[in-house]
């Protein structure tokens, strides 16, 4: 990932050192994309390895994960659907009797969706703040969640 990119994510770093490129060190650009929410990879040219400290050959933040941010930090008006944040919290460590969700599993997390949005698992705040979402974003979300 290139400058360019990495501004478009409002992310900023200095290029590494002594290449003359533009390239982000992989750890620290990493952990930022997945502080605001994204899913990524490094993927490598098969010349470079972890223990290197070379920039990775790209970094790919999945489409899923970033959807899934904007449901859950702002949900979606055209379906009626409230902010996951507003419950659940930033770093989606739940509140009290709102249980965590961070670090479960993407499987796991749909399967309680569907089952709210179905009314299959019964919870009235919870069937009416889910049963909007299509199952792509169910998935969307629960990658995101997962993520956390």
């Amino acid at each position: 990932m290139g400058v360019g990119a990495a501004s478009e994510l409002g992310i900023s770093g200095r290029a590494a050192g002594g290449t003359g490129g533009h390239l982000f060190p992989a750890e620290a650009l990493a952990r930022e994309l997945m502080g605001r929410g994204h899913k990524v990879a490094l993927v490598t040219d098969g010349r470079m390895s972890g223990a290197s400290g070379k920039v990775p050959a790209a970094i790919h933040v999945t489409p899923e994960a970033a959807a899934g941010r904007k449901i859950y930090t702002q949900g979606t008006a055209a379906e009626n659907v409230p902010a996951c944040v507003l419950c659940h919290g930033q770093t989606g460590g739940g509140n009290g009797t709102i249980p965590r969700l961070a670090g479960q599993h993407s499987a796991y997390i749909e399967r309680q969706l569907e089952a709210f949005a179905s009314n299959a698992r019964a919870n009235e705040i919870m069937h009416a703040n889910s049963k909007g979402l299509t199952p792509e974003q169910i998935r969307d979300v629960a990658t995101y969640v997962r993520s956390l």
